[in-house]
Parts: structure tokens; C-alpha cells; sequence
């Protein structure tokens, strides 16, 4: 089990940490920004357009041969699936358009692991769920509905929710589980179901008498909790999709703008005015980038226990911090908030007794035995918040339930005092063994 994740932010930088039973560990984006991405859209029916996620760049990146009733990104942002009279893809920025079998297929769908499409033919008052890999093969059937499809999307690898008959419904990929989630006795309509990059939440276009708007279902381990949270909108909506941080709705309206919808009275932002929208319109936004550092599988070094702490100033990785230690129960962190400043960011690492650590500097790992060949069961981790580079560890081997060195703050300057410390520095790769006083700057 992990210990719940840490954070801090100092004048730069934020720090975030976890110990526990890591069989695989790997670290992506933290602070993934709709500004670093890109927006993916269709509003004048034949066109996917492509535009930066700060409403720069707008560009031609495809053209149909029939209206573009869906498009989704790969998991890596490097391709855009769409459906027009069949399913194509093109390059995230633009080029040759490559057709995926079959054809007649209405709406797409691609798995979060990039292995599989969801999709539905052309059919009028009938719902044909299928599966087939990305190279259109393996068609299988998922399910069939007797009403017309809105669209659909994946919750996880397995799960697939669709709007079928203006009710949201979900389905194992294997045809199992079939259900609707909302109740048809409601009054209201749920269509172009949306599921968010951290896969904790549902939002869909909503509408009713007195209502018309967006609401966000919570998504659990036993599935999507009804009802979600209905926010009204102001103008018409054709198609939504979540930021990459998952916090908020980017929604293109039938007035051809794209904006964010401003959800719980925060202030909407408009990014474009463009042509005015059809009726079948849609939108995504490139996924947060990729994997920017494994840290490593089986456990960080073939044990138990291990952690990490990670520093990242917007969306660079700057430091990271890696450590094995013996006992599952008794590896975690802490972060010394008393001690924190503008230009240092400090954790404390504690465990039963800590036999490696392992740091990197620039996405470069050195990994150091036990900093200096000593028992240790505690760390005290210095990131510097200018950089977010990781600026040096003191190592202690006093026990969990006994003294332990004691951290100070003054200005620019934190003080470590203690018996028997190690210093290792990150900038010189030096290591000083048996300090009492350690300043970190």
C-alpha cells in the first residue's frame, strides 16, 4: 500500500512524494497545462482543425469525406483518431490521412492504452457497439440498443460508456455489464459523454425542461455515481472535453467559439471565435505528455518498500529522489512546513532502515549505496525552488521512535542539527560523513 502522496510548493517549484509497496513506479507530468497542449476540433463539418492550447496556431490538420462526427488523440497525442464515413487517423500535426477499417462507422472511440477503438455504424434508431484493434482487425460486437447513438467514450481500459436513446448507459468491453446509469424517468437527456484524463470523473451534455447545461458524474471502483453536479450554461453547446489537468471543460459552441465552460462560477474563458458550428461538431485536447522518467519495475530495487519524491517546476522535471527501503509499514515521508522558504523545499524520508537512494539531476539517475555505506533509516531532502533541482541529502541514523535531527528556518538558510549526519551534496557529488550542524542553502 502507498502512504497518501505528499505536496509542497515553494516560489517555483512543487514537490510531491509517496512511500510504500511500489512494484512499478513511474513518474509523468504533474502540472500538466492546457497552454502546453493541443486542441483538436471539427465545427464546420468536413475539417479537423488543430490549434494551440492557448488559442494560437490555428491550423488544417485533416480533411473528411463526409462530416466528422467524432475525434479522439492517441494516449501519446501523436495521432488523432476521427470518424467520418469510416475511421481515419492523421498526425497531430497534420499530413497523410491513414483509414483504419471498416467503413460506415459514426462515432470512435480509442482505449486509454491506445490498443483498441470503440465505435458505432451508421444506423438510424439502433445502437451497434463494436471493438476492433487500431489496425482493424478483431472486430467484435460489443452490444446492440434499439435507439440512436450520441456518442461514446472509455472509462477505463475495459469499461465503455455511450449515450444511446439521450440516456447514458456503460458496457464491458466483452459485452457484460450492460447498463444505463441515468434514470429514464428523470425528465432530463444526457448526450456526447466525456470522460476525464484522470479517470475520476463523467461529464456529458445535458438537457430538460428548465435545463440545459453540463453535468460531472463522480466515476468509483463500483462504477459512476448518479447524480452528478448539473452546471447551467449560457449558449448553446455542440461538443466538450476535459484540460489535461482534468480541472476544467474546454466546450465548442454553435457559435463556432471554444472556450472553457466556467464550472462552479469560475470565470470562462474564450479562445477563438471561429466559423459558425454544425451540428456535428467535436473537440479534444491533446493528453498530458508522456512518461518523462521510469523510475523503474519490481520494486525501485528489487525490494518492498520504496518511495520517490519528485520536483517539477511547470512542466519540466528538474530532481527526483528514489529510496529502498526494508519494511513496508514504516516507509514515509513528511515535509518539514515549518522550514520551508522561498529558495528551499525540504523533506524528511523515514523507514526502518533505508539501503539505497538514488537520485536524478536533469533526468540523469546516480544511484549512491546507502550515501556513504552506512545504515541510515532517515533522509532529509533539499530541493532548491529556484531550479527545483535537488541541492542535497542528509542521512541520520537515529530511531523512528528516538531523537531525530531537528530542522530550522531562517531566511534563505534551513539548518540541520543532529548526531551523526551525512551530507551528500547533488551540485558536487561529494559526501561528508559524521556532521553535527548541516546548513542547506
Amino acid at each position: 500500500m502507498l502512504t497518501p502522496a505528499q505536496a509542497a510548493t515553494g516560489s517555483l517549484v512543487s514537490v510531491v512524494g509517496l512511500a510504500g509497496d511500489l512494484t512499478s513506479a513511474t513518474l509523468r507530468d504533474l502540472t500538466p497545462t492546457l497552454a502546453e497542449g493541443t486542441i483538436a476540433f471539427s465545427n464546420d463539418q468536413f475539417h479537423v482543425m488543430g490549434m494551440d492550447g492557448d488559442g494560437g496556431n490555428l491550423r488544417d490538420l485533416a480533411t473528411g469525406t463526409s462530416a466528422v462526427a467524432s475525434l479522439d488523440f492517441n494516449s501519446t497525442g501523436s495521432r488523432i483518431y476521427f470518424a467520418d464515413d469510416a475511421i481515419k487517423y492523421v498526425a497531430s500535426t497534420g499530413g497523410t490521412i491513414t483509414p483504419v477499417s471498416p467503413s460506415a462507422a459514426r462515432r470512435a472511440a480509442l482505449a486509454p492504452n491506445g490498443s483498441t477503438l470503440a465505435f458505432c455504424p451508421f444506423e438510424r434508431g439502433l445502437t451497434t457497439i463494436k471493438t476492433m484493434s487500431t489496425s482493424g482487425t478483431n472486430i467484435f460486437t460489443v452490444t446492440t440498443i434499439g435507439a440512436d447513438n450520441f456518442g461514446l467514450d472509455w472509462i477505463d481500459n475495459d469499461w465503455i460508456v455511450y449515450s444511446c436513446g439521450l440516456q447514458l448507459g456503460m458496457v464491458k468491453k466483452d459485452g457484460s455489464g450492460d447498463q444505463f446509469i441515468t434514470s429514464g424517468s428523470s425528465g432530463f437527456s444526457w448526450t456526447f459523454p466525456r470522460v476525464s484524463p484522470d479517470k475520476r470523473s463523467l461529464a456529458a451534455i445535458t438537457f430538460g425542461t428548465g435545463r440545459y447545461g453540463v453535468e460531472v458524474f463522480n466515476l468509483s471502483p463500483s462504477g459512476v455515481d448518479y447524480p452528478g453536479s448539473y452546471y447551467p450554461i449560457t449558449g448553446v453547446v455542440r461538443a466538450v472535453t476535459w484540460t489535461p489537468d482534468s480541472r476544467e471543460l474546454i466546450a465548442l459552441y454553435e457559435n463556432g467559439t471554444i472556450g472553457t465552460l466556467g464550472l462552479n462560477g469560475a470565470p470562462q474563458t474564450l479562445y477563438r471565435q471561429l466559423k459558425v458550428a454544425a451540428g456535428f461538431s467535436c473537440i479534444d485536447v491533446a493528453p498530458p505528455p508522456a512518461e518523462r522518467l521510469l523510475v523503474g519495475t519490481g520494486g525501485l530495487f528489487n525490494s518492498t518498500a520504496a518511495g520517490m519524491l519528485v520536483s517539477q517546476s511547470g512542466s519540466r522535471l528538474y530532481g527526483a529522489l528514489a529510496w529502498d527501503a526494508t519494511t513496508r509499514s514504516t516507509s514515509a515521508i513528511s515535509f518539514e512546513a515549518d522550514a520551508s522558504n522561498d529558495t528551499t523545499i525540504i523533506y524528511r524520508i523515514e523507514a526502518d532502515a533505508i539501503t539505497k537512494l538514488a537520485y536524478t539531476q536533469n533526468n540523469s539517475f546516480k544511484f549512491v549505496p546507502a550515501l556513504g555505506s552506512i545504515a541510515v533509516n532517515g533522509a532529509i531532502v533539499c530541493f532548491d525552488g529556484a531550479t527545483g533541482a535537488l541541492a542535497s541529502v542528509v542521512t541520520y541514523k537515529e530511531t523512528r521512535g528516538g531523537a531525530k535531527p531537528s530542522i530550522s528556518g531562517s531566511g534563505a538558510t534551513a539548518t540541520v542539527v543532529g548526531s551523526d549526519l551525512t551530507k551528500f551534496d547533488a551540485h558536487t557529488g561529494t559526501t561528508t560523513l559524521g556532521l553535527s550542524r548541516v546548513e542547506l542553502r
